[in-house]
């Protein structure tokens, strides 16, 4: 096999654009929170960034090969916002975008799902809150892990937080 075939052989992102969240709800697993940060990482993200909101834990993946995550959350007066993917608030794009979402998010009934656009998951810590939202369309989708108290915007890392799963083979006919 020459050069071109070697090349085709090596894992690839699709996208350097590409980012994960991971979110565990209060009295959270910490062990299988863990053990989700590091399949995503083993999937090639960078290194999380972790931010807390009373007993909840947020971790926010880079996409492959950055190192800045700059436009991934924001910091404010009283909590944050972390966002995995592409979203876009009154005309506004990256931190600003956040910044906004922000300043004008009070609750979940102060969010119109038409507000913000683009593809995205979303985490609002706000006065000691924490709340989780994806786009409208479900272009990128949240995975939970019950028994554990976590979700992610990756299915690999809710099944490594997990228990060995076995596939019901009842259930993959049904699917």
């Amino acid at each position: 096999r020459g050069a071109r075939g070697a090349a085709r052989s090596r894992r690839r992102p699709l996208s350097r654009d590409v980012s994960a969240l991971l979110a565990g709800a209060a009295g959270h697993d910490t062990e299988a929170f863990g053990r989700a940060e590091r399949e995503l990482i083993e999937q090639g993200l960078g290194a999380p960034r972790i931010l807390e909101c009373g007993a909840a834990r947020v971790a926010i993946f880079p996409g492959f090969g950055r190192s800045d995550d700059a436009d991934s959350f924001v910091e404010t007066d009283d909590g944050f916002i972390a966002c995995a993917g592409t979203l876009f608030y009154r005309g506004l794009g990256g931190a600003d975008a956040l910044r906004a979402l922000g300043r004008d998010f009070e609750s979940p009934s102060s969010w119109s799902p038409d507000d913000p656009w683009g593809n995205y998951a979303v985490a609002i810590a706000k006065d000691g809150r924490l709340w989780l939202a994806t786009d409208r369309l479900g272009m990128v989708k949240l995975y939970e892990r019950p028994a554990q108290r976590l979700v992610s915007t990756s299915w690999l890392a809710c099944v490594a937080a997990g228990p060995r799963s076995t596939l019901d083979r009842l259930g993959a006919l049904d699917y």
